[in-house]
């Protein structure tokens, strides 16, 4: 008698296999995640061999990179526990221990200790930013998921390199004084561990009387990357800061507004215990 596993069972078993094994696309969202963290990091190389622009450019493509692997694990449904914690790992070098580094090879290290513990300052900021976010990402109310709670660790960084990018497009000596870079990185990390409520520009909704506006807003941005890279980043960085204080009003307007249904919830709840 024959004791070999029939044909249909046999293509049960390979169907099983197969449905086990991740596919490519699930594996390409931490494949941009990692790619992240590797650019940043040759940032850091490019810093010490004195290639300031280059090092800047790194940490904003890890910043493009960024926000396109969410996405993508989204898009593709392949979200998981392991890709969120991944995720929050790279942010760590990618925008706190690399930007750090950076700018304590410009200019910060001329100031000594102090310029060190600075540094050490940011990235433990950049830490405590995404431990709070990893925290705090399933308490957050419906209405308030258009807003972060602080700004975003890729805009912290972009913030901290403000002064070496500003320095790409002026000489003054002011630009390029430690002291000024100090400030800078110690500002962004407070901004990161802050409370302030900020945009989250992918999730904010446009009227249809915003679109054609806002493809001229955009479209000028984008002649200006081509034309004058620096200066515009510069100013993109300016005005990112702008609207921290209009976002602030916003929160607090849909905060009122919201605060009536919450409470009569909270009631309703009171009742049933």
């Amino acid at each position: 008698m024959s004791f070999r596993k029939r044909p249909f069972q046999n293509a049960a078993l390979r169907r099983k296999k197969r449905r086990g094994k991740p596919s490519l696309g699930r594996v390409l969202p931490n494949t941009i995640t990692i790619s992240a963290l590797c650019v940043s990091l040759s940032g850091v190389r490019f810093a010490f061999q004195n290639r300031w622009e280059e090092a800047v450019l790194c940490i904003l493509v890890a910043a493009i990179l960024d926000s396109m692997d969410g996405r993508l694990a989204r898009l593709l449904k392949c979200t998981n526990y392991f890709g969120s914690e991944l995720d929050s790992l790279a942010d760590v070098i990618s925008f706190g221990v690399s930007p750090a580094l950076i700018l304590y090879l410009w200019t910060l290290k001329s100031l000594g200790n102090t310029g060190w513990g600075v540094c050490l300052f940011f990235c433990a900021c950049c830490a405590l930013r995404l431990a709070r976010f990893n925290a705090t990402t399933t308490q957050t109310p419906h209405w308030a998921t258009a807003f972060f709670t602080g700004v975003p660790a890729p805009a912290g960084a972009l913030i901290a390199l403000f002064p070496l990018v500003l320095s790409f497009c002026h000489a003054e000596p002011w630009v390029k004084n430690p002291a000024f870079s100090l400030y800078m990185l110690v500002s962004a990390g407070l901004l990161k561990i802050s409370r302030l409520p900020t945009f989250s520009f992918k999730k904010v909704k446009v009227s249809s009387r915003q679109v054609f506006p806002l493809l001229v807003i955009l479209s000028l941005g984008v002649i200006g990357l081509i034309t004058e890279v620096w200066m515009t980043l510069a100013l993109l960085s300016l005005i990112y800061l702008a609207t921290i204080p209009y976002s602030c009003i916003v929160y607090a307007r849909l905060e009122k507004q919201h605060k009536p249904a919450l409470s009569e919830e909270f009631q309703k709840q009171e009742t049933l215990f």
